[in-house]
């Protein structure tokens, strides 16, 4: 079980980490100085890379923006795709209607307060092994044997970038296999950003809104990424949770494109990468993300510590 760092700043095991609103896990390929980190919205980032002798995160993926809310990576806080591209943004297919607007509904400062009222926020967050087991990586369309490594990592030892205003720390796992890593990619990273939860809600709230008016950019095509958004729906995890398809990059490395699901829960947010190959259908890719982040939004909430 990794915990926030025991610094006073609120009750609950020793050791433990902040964990900001990115998520996502690294990406192969050259670091992307423009990307934005795992679990961000994408675009233009212009963060510091990473440091030397410090494990690569993917670019952050269409759709991610400030950390914690962008998808595909340069990385998210860990995610996969490409940086911002200098051409038009194209959007088709964008899904618009009475499910998503009332799944916003959902991710409000009410919802947040109540769970930290209820006295569940999390004090804690489990490994990447716990927080993905071998049986649910089983699951991931066209892949092997996979495994999920990574650490988590305190807000003031983030080299990504900030994490956002009372995050703790976050979680970074990268999913690979060994055809993965012959070939230097990798086909999912999953990240949890970890938020303040003893000041009476406030860092959850503030976290909640600005992923509500994120999301709203995409739902209404207001979102200038610089990344073209293809298709997204909402899913069924967390607060209003969202799953986007998006474009690769120019540099992204031969992936054909990226899918990525973001959703808070309690007082964390937890962003979800996957990477498409040449042929893969998109749709499927969210229909995935759309039965693969409930799995994780269970399973933290099984092995995550509570406070």
């Amino acid at each position: 079980m990794t915990h926030p760092p025991n610094d006073g700043s609120f009750p609950g095991p020793p050791g433990g980490q902040p964990f900001p609103g990115q998520s996502g896990p690294p990406q192969p390929g050259p670091p992307q100085s423009e990307q934005p980190h795992p679990g961000q919205w994408p675009g233009p980032h212009g963060g510091p890379g990473p440091r030397q002798g410090r494990p690569q995160v993917p670019p952050a993926l269409p759709g991610h923006g400030a950390p914690g809310w962008t998808p595909p990576r340069q990385p998210p806080v860990p995610g996969p795709p490409g940086g911002p591209g200098t051409g038009g943004r194209r959007r088709t297919g964008l899904i618009v209607g009475g499910a998503a607007a009332a799944l916003l509904l959902l991710a409000s400062v009410g919802v947040v307060a109540w769970s930290l009222a209820d006295g569940r926020p999390y004090a804690g967050l489990p490994t990447c092994r716990e927080l993905l087991p071998s049986d649910m990586l089983d699951r991931v369309p066209g892949a092997g044997r996979l495994t999920a490594d990574g650490d988590y990592t305190p807000a003031d030892e983030f080299q990504y970038g900030e994490l956002g205003e009372g995050a703790l720390g976050i979680l970074l796992c990268t999913v690979s296999d060994s055809a993965a890593s012959e070939s230097g990619r990798t086909p999912m990273w999953v990240s949890v950003t970890l938020y303040e939860y003893d000041d009476g809600g406030e860092a959850a709230e503030a976290m909640v809104r600005e992923y509500e008016e994120r999301r709203e950019e995409v739902e209404t095509g207001d979102e200038d990424s610089g990344v073209a958004l293809i298709d997204w729906r909402p899913v069924s995890a967390g607060d209003g949770g969202v799953a986007a398809l998006y474009e690769s990059g120019e540099d992204d490395s031969g992936a054909a494109g990226y899918a990525s699901a973001f959703f808070p829960t309690v007082n964390t947010m937890v962003a979800i990468d996957y990477v498409l190959d040449e042929g893969s259908d998109g749709e499927e890719a969210l229909g995935f993300l759309d039965d693969f982040a409930p799995q994780v939004e269970r399973q933290l909430s099984r092995e995550g510590e509570r406070a």
